[in-house]
């Protein structure tokens, strides 16, 4: 365990019982964590029994990964990826096919990332925080009540009188404002640099700060970079923002202009479409004045910039803010912390405290929030970058759910360690689920009774809601914009669907019903941008076989004849 990880497990590991910290979190000593890959098909489960003491005297799989301190790769170039255990870190330079047979490496000099080794050779890639010192604004509270903003510049008219006098808004929960364009720049210290090597995984452990840190980790065979990041509490004394208006830090992924981006980069419409984005200008906006802020982007699933041949992307796990400031590289915001309103409706500063007891028993000590996340990061082609993208999407949107309990019974060891159970039906050679590479099955849900089908189920039936989806929005990858059929009783996978409807997203009405009684609306008198209005996709449908075309998300109310337990499904 790094010191960030201790930091977290001191905070927020509780008690099952009492609910208050357990006195085992700050004294038990823990160390290190438990890495081992796992085999689970699509919904279904796996179960690993661990036995702690045997495996710490007889199990010789279970050896501790290789550490390097500071000084191990201090003064050398080292390429980290996943290793034999007790092997040392090869340095680059290799054959290619020796070089890249573990899939991605992080390249270190002095114990800070300077480059990723990919398949087509190593990509300049530097890791930094870019620290925001919120703007204060000095603009006072208003009452909102008319929709009378203060959010003018000095020497505009605001239909508050004497606001003009204040240079603008307080950065607040709906506004991002820096006081500068130009952040307080913190790179990783070499000084803490920490690699950890393993066949499983290996990582790259960097501090930037008491309260900032990261962890880069490669595995076998995968061409994405894992980056977890620890960031917390902010504005905390000794550290770098201590003395900030309010503290809005990103993380920053550098290629250091080896992706010539050219100001363009794109980002994600709400996990669905990708949107194209260029620096300093907005379609139907007044020029950007705010170099920073204004060329801020929301994004739920991705941020990604392009050459002609490489681009970067990253991949995130929450709703947060990108931007590509400059060319080669992508920035993301990971946690802000702010000292004034902002005088939008919310009526009070972005400050959240959480108030913990520190040891078991002990008073409560309140401080700000620690954040915790991980994202994916991608260095390869421009042609594989929007699957790179959609890929990493769907890992982050759906991942493993993980699941503990107390062993009451003895491992034998005469046995397998883990078994493995399925929640599908078989039927015939068709027991997991199938589904064509570039679609996905957003979600199965089980239904008590059936909402626009007017059959009944029988007793070896059940009703569901199917939501399937094209990973691909239209025009975002030109490999992947054909239309593509789904076999629906194949993607559910609990069984045979003898009857099915397409209804509206949300369930509650057959979509050819919603068609016929929704309004028309008069476009007669607006131009198409694309010459023409877009006429509706027309789906070649076969029985159960469905069709789904770039930016289709389409649902369905089914009915499934289930072989097995049906008891256990519901």
């Amino acid at each position: 365990l790094n010191d960030a990880q201790r930091r977290f497990r001191a905070r927020y590991l509780y008690s099952a019982t009492s609910g208050k910290a357990s006195a085992a979190t700050t004294t038990n000593g823990a160390v290190a964590q438990l890495v081992f890959a796992i085999s689970v098909q699509p919904r279904s489960t796996a179960a690993y029994s661990i036995e702690i003491d045997k495996m710490a005297t007889t199990n010789a799989r279970a050896r501790p990964s290789t550490v390097f301190s500071t000084s191990a790769v201090m003064n050398q170039r080292v390429a980290v990826r996943p290793t034999a255990l007790g092997e040392d870190l090869r340095a680059p330079g290799r054959s290619s096919k020796e070089q890249h047979s573990s899939g991605t490496a992080v390249v270190l000099e002095s114990g800070v990332p300077v480059a990723v080794s990919t398949q087509d050779g190593d990509v300049p890639f530097k890791v930094s925080i870019a620290l925001y010192n919120s703007s204060s604004g000095n603009a006072p509270f208003v009452d909102d009540s008319d929709n009378q903003w203060p959010i003018g510049r000095a020497g505009s008219t605001l239909p508050v009188p004497g606001l003009d006098q204040y240079p603008g808004p307080n950065s607040g929960a709906y506004i991002f404002r820096p006081n500068s364009s130009d952040p307080v720049r913190l790179h990783p210290s070499s000084t803490n640099a920490v690699v950890t090597a393993g066949p499983i995984v290996s990582e790259v452990y960097m501090s930037f700060d008491a309260t900032l840190s990261a962890t880069l980790r490669v595995y076998p065979d995968s061409d994405e970079v894992e980056v977890n990041y620890h960031v917390g509490p902010l504005m905390e004394e000794g550290s770098a923002d201590a003395k900030f208006a309010g503290s809005e830090p990103s993380i920053t992924y550098d290629t250091a202009g080896a992706v010539k981006s050219e100001g363009r980069m794109i980002t994600d419409s709400n996990g669905y479409r990708a949107m194209p984005r260029e620096r300093g200008t907005k379609p139907g906006y007044e020029p950007i004045s705010e170099p920073a802020a204004g060329n801020y982007y929301p994004i739920t699933a991705f941020a990604s910039i392009a050459s002609d041949t490489t681009a970067l992307g990253v991949a995130v796990d929450r709703p947060c803010g990108a931007a590509s400031l400059t060319d080669g590289a992508v920035e993301v915001m990971v946690h802000r912390r702010l000292q004034f309103d902002d005088s939008l409706g919310v009526g009070e500063a972005l400050a959240e405290d959480e108030c913990l007891p520190e040891e078991a028993g002990g008073d409560l000590v309140c401080r700000g929030l620690m954040v915790s996340g991980t994202h994916r990061v991608v260095l390869g082609s421009a042609d594989g970058m929007p699957a790179a993208m959609r890929a990493a999407q769907r890992h982050n949107r759906h991942p493993l759910v993980a699941l503990f309990a107390a062993d009451t019974g003895s491992l034998d060891s005469e046995k397998a360690s883990t078994s493995s159970t399925s929640s599908l039906a078989a039927h015939g050679e068709r027991a997991e689920p199938a589904v064509p590479s570039v679609a996905y099955v957003a979600s199965v849900e089980l239904l008590e009774a059936p909402v626009v089908l007017r059959k009944r189920s029988s007793g070896g039936q059940i009703h569901a809601l199917v939501r399937v989806s094209h990973m691909f929005g239209p025009g975002e990858d030109a490999t992947h914009m054909t239309p593509v059929s789904v076999d629906l009783s194949n993607a559910v996978g609990y069984g045979q669907v003898t009857d099915m409807v397409e209804v509206t997203l949300s369930g509650n009405q057959a979509l050819a019903e919603y068609d016929a009684k929704k309004l028309v609306w008069d476009t007669s008198c607006h131009s198409s941008s694309s010459g023409g209005d877009r006429q509706a996709i027309r789906h070649d449908d076969k029985g159960t076989e469905v069709e789904l075309h770039p930016g289709d998300i389409r649902a369905f109310e089914v009915t499934i004849e289930v072989s097995d337990n049906i008891e256990a499904l519901r």
